[in-house]
């Protein structure tokens, strides 16, 4: 199940971009990036930075899961 856990992070985040995830007051990954890419015109900043933390996020428990393994 660990080593799951970035899949299942990367799909809900997928979900929230599209708007089928969470619909609760809780800010996540996708809906932080899907509020940047209304404004990327002018703000690119909003969707890079959440992209580039879930990139990050996702890769280092990836290494960290398959250190325990």
């Amino acid at each position: 199940v660990a080593l799951q856990f970035p899949q299942f992070l990367m799909f809900e985040s997928a979900l929230s971009f599209f708007g089928l995830g969470i619909q609760s007051s809780q800010p996540t990954w996708g809906g932080l990036m899907q509020d940047g890419w209304r404004s990327i015109s002018s703000y690119p900043h909003l969707i890079l930075g959440p992209a580039l933390m879930l990139s990050l996020t996702v890769f280092s428990l990836q290494i960290i899961f398959e250190q325990l393994r």
